[in-house]
């Protein structure tokens, strides 16, 4: 080697020898949240944060759908919505007061229950008690029984008429069990969940649902005491199930197989074929049932059942182990609290939301499913406050709160991209010489306006003149998805990122971060990324068009490539930001050279 005569000597790498830049292109997004497992153990396809993130049936990751305000039972019937089912193509809401309501798909409310309607029944009989907590509906030959736990329950005919459940030849429902819990398996209507008698279930004679032990023959009704049956302590009946000839009876934490329909000598014989101990339910609104299995959330994760390879039996497993501690965390052990807690199974995404009520608010984990339920990615959703939910049979997910009913949005069904939360929900409508404050909502020739400057109306056009008013189009939907730390299968070695291309659909501005070598937050406990960048998703129009960033930002569509400088021995990325478009992500692909072992 020849030193320089001319002072420092610079040392020249010859260019084959300097490092050669890789393509690494993470497009595996399948497993979804994970918080079991350090981080430094994961694969780059599992999540440490995945908020109002979640994956597709492509595989493929996206901001979820936002919700869209669509009917309001007020001044229909009073109250708030109970429970919601979807019956003979209306949707019914059932109010805490004991009203209820029907709605069509087109807004047309109709109140199918209330006082007036039930003292112009045969011997005027009394309504239902206001104050009630709880709803549990089973269809049985195109009627739909209704239970409460408190009142006598009730039959909705399939054109919606509304009368007491009885026992036809006599009209009598002296014997009708005032029962919590209603399903059907088979040919009979099964109840539990008598305050009087909590560890019986009540069968019904065979093809009815109004005649009960008790009931004059022709009657084969009967109750088992089914206590007895539990493989321990499981406190009372949490509610029934129906899964193929099965009759599920869950307890806490032990759910009980019946086979029905059995006779000796005429008479009707069920026989307890199997217990599932260690699985129980949290309420009974928790409970999905799919093609081939039956899906059950209790106090300690999420179970799933199906029937054996003899199939004399159900085979239970968990599917929530990469979720445990934190929805274990979450579920409420007192009878209120679990009451609110329920579950809506999103038919056409193939995804199930559960709904944990904490006290004060709702804890939402989502289970996303291939065909078979054989892997299943979690992920965490918040911002919402719905209390009840049902799915059409088309699919379409409906929420509701107060009296109002939400659709949540979907890609099938054209104009329902629902991208933003609470779209078109108002505070009523617009009046003049009214003050209004930042933030309200009204509603004015049929569009939904916020105000941006709190005043005192005058005329609607001339305040819109003056900027007071804006279009209303949603809240914003915040997001957050961490990736775990990643050492590109490359550990010890020193890695520099020159270049990074993201692959993403839709028109949302998101914020890209890396953090490096463990560094996750700063000394005074504050997120510390080695570096972020902003970027427009792949269908933004680019510079001019569309309401972007000034000069149309960093499009990701973009195929030249963005600079990215970073070096690391271990990295994690981070997509994060708030918006109120769609935004999908296909693939995120980064040039990386790799160096020398020593940092």
């Amino acid at each position: 080697m020849l030193l320089s005569p001319f002072g420092r000597f610079k040392l020249k790498i010859a260019r084959k020898a300097q490092p050669r830049p890789e393509e690494v292109t993470l497009d595996d997004f399948s497993g979804g949240l994970d918080l079991s497992e350090n981080d430094l153990k994961l694969k780059s396809n599992f999540s440490k944060v995945e908020r109002n993130v979640h994956r597709d049936v492509d595989g493929t990751k996206s901001v979820r759908w936002g919700t869209k305000f669509k009917f309001d039972v007020a001044g229909t019937v009073t109250g708030t919505i109970l429970e919601m089912v979807y019956f003979r193509d209306k949707l019914i809401d059932f109010m805490t007061t004991g009203q209820i309501a029907t709605v069509t798909e087109a807004g047309v409310k109709t109140a199918i229950w209330t006082a007036a309607i039930a003292a112009a029944l045969p011997g005027a009989p009394g309504f239902w008690t206001n104050g009630l907590t709880q709803i549990d509906t089973t269809e049985f030959k195109n009627e739909l029984v209704v239970v409460n736990g408190i009142d006598k329950p009730i039959l909705i005919s399939k054109t919606h008429t509304v009368t007491y459940l009885n026992d036809l030849p006599t009209g009598s429902n002296v014997n009708v069990p005032i029962a919590k819990y209603v399903t059907t398996v088979g040919n009979y209507c099964v109840m539990a969940g008598v305050a009087a008698t909590p560890d019986v279930i009540y069968i019904s004679s065979a093809g009815t649902s109004g005649t009960w032990p008790g009931d004059p023959a022709p009657n084969d009704a009967l109750s088992i005491n089914i206590a007895s049956y539990t493989a321990q302590q499981g406190g009372d009946i949490r509610g029934l199930s129906s899964f193929r000839n099965f009759l599920i009876i869950h307890f806490a934490t032990t759910s009980v197989i019946m086979v029905l329909g059995e006779y000796v000598s005429a008479v009707h014989k069920p026989r307890v074929l199997d217990t599932i101990p260690e699985h129980g339910i949290i309420s009974h609104r928790t409970t999905i049932i799919l093609e081939n299995d039956i899906l059950y959330a209790d106090e300690l994760g999420v179970h799933k059942a199906r029937r054996n390879t003899f199939g004399n039996a159900l085979e239970s497993e968990k599917i929530s182990l990469r979720v445990q501690k934190e929805f274990v965390a979450d579920v409420m052990p007192d009878s209120a609290n679990r009451l609110k807690t329920f579950a809506v199974h999103n038919k056409s995404e193939n995804r199930v939301m559960y709904f944990l009520f904490s006290g004060t608010a709702y804890k939402i984990y989502t289970a996303t499913y291939n065909e078979g339920v054989k892997k299943v990615a979690w992920s965490k959703k918040d911002g919402w406050s719905y209390t009840s939910g049902l799915v059409t049979t088309k699919g379409r997910v409906f929420l509701a709160r107060g009296t109002k009913m939400f659709q949540y949005g979907n890609g099938i069904f054209a104009d329902e991209d629902y991208t933003a939360d609470d779209i078109d929900e108002d505070d009523g409508n617009w009046v003049t010489a009214t003050a209004y404050v930042v933030g309200d909502r009204r509603r004015q020739a049929g569009i939904v306006y916020q105000v941006l400057i709190s005043h005192t109306s005058g005329t609607f056009a001339a305040d819109l003149a003056a900027n007071f008013w804006e279009v209303y189009v949603g809240q914003p939907i915040s997001f957050d998805w961490e990736m775990p730390w990643t050492d590109t299968n490359n550990r010890m070695r020193k890695k520099r990122v020159s270049f990074i291309a993201l692959d993403t659909l839709g028109m949302a501005t998101f914020t890209l971060q890396v953090y490096v070598d463990k560094i996750r937050v700063d000394a005074l406990g504050f997120d510390d990324p080695m570096l972020e960048m902003e970027f427009v998703a792949g269908d933004s129009p680019g510079y001019g068009g569309g309401d972007q960033p000034y000069g149309g930002g960093r499009r990701a569509a973009d195929e030249r490539l963005w600079g990215f400088p970073v070096e690391f021995k271990i990295a994690k990325l981070r997509i994060l930001g708030s918006t109120k478009e769609r935004l999908q992500i296909l693939a995120i692909s980064l040039l990386i050279a790799k160096g020398t072992f020593k940092r």
